[in-house]
């Protein structure tokens, strides 16, 4: 059966729509009353501090995400953004962020062949998709909007994994190249968590990635160019509180 990304990170996107609007209906059932004693929304999180509702300032998170990732640089010039999708593991200390991340990423060519005629012959080049495996951990703090509401700004930090494969015509016949690249790369972030119940929130996020040191990437000009590979997302996630 043919892999689709781009079909999965549509899949998630309604899947948290859904998730969200009956979360929503069921807070709404639930939060009648004003406040109890310890400053909690009655009905809310009982692992919430002080008067901070929903949003707690301890605790564990598991969360999937899923979004739209677009190349910068010259790995723009023949590849366009695609879909991305990950999980991330985090620890909140005091409104503090720790997290621990994995996600994948398939940018496709912006044309089917490039033609190089520089040489003074036609050199055609057959590219396939440009994938990348990022695993990176991350710092950020959060500030409170509303009971239900914060906003978070921070760092990543990890390393990521890139492939492509090409064919490579000439008048005197056809040759297959591959390109791998291992960097290390570094990243801010800045994002929104919307709580809708006590265990479920629904995030924001826009992210900038950028290598430290040079990567292989698959430029119209030829294979052999190696350049700082960078990016910039925007995901949601559907976060689960333990």
């Amino acid at each position: 059966m043919h892999f689709s990304p781009k079909r999965y990170f549509y899949s998630f996107v309604v899947s948290v729509l859904v998730i969200t609007a009956s979360c929503t209906s069921l807070q709404a059932q639930r939060r009648v009353g004003g406040m109890n004693a310890d400053g909690n929304v009655l009905g809310g999180s009982k692992s919430g501090s002080g008067p901070y509702g929903y949003i707690t300032s301890h605790g564990w998170s598991v969360a999937a995400n899923g979004g739209f990732e677009l190349p910068l640089g010259d790995l723009r010039e023949t590849y366009k953004g695609g879909p991305s999708f990950g999980g991330t593991l985090s620890k909140k200390i005091n409104h503090n962020i720790i997290s621990a991340s994995v996600d994948y990423r398939v940018y496709d060519p912006k044309q089917s062949v490039f033609v190089d005629e520089s040489a003074g012959f036609p050199i055609s080049l057959y590219y396939s998709s440009f994938s990348g495996l990022n695993a990176y951990l991350g710092v950020a703090h959060e500030w409170l909007i509303t009971n239900s509401a914060s906003f978070y700004a921070g760092f990543n930090g990890g390393y990521m994994i890139t492939k492509f494969d090409m064919l490579i015509e000439t008048p005197i016949g056809v040759e297959p190249y591959s390109q791998r690249s291992n960097v290390p790369f570094l990243g801010p972030k800045l994002g929104l968590n919307f709580a809708v119940s006590n265990r479920i929130i629904i995030g924001a996020e826009t992210r900038y990635n950028f290598s430290i040191g040079k990567g292989n990437i698959g430029a119209a000009q030829g294979p052999d160019i190696s350049a700082s590979l960078k990016s910039v997302a925007a995901n949601l996630s559907l976060n689960y509180n333990f």
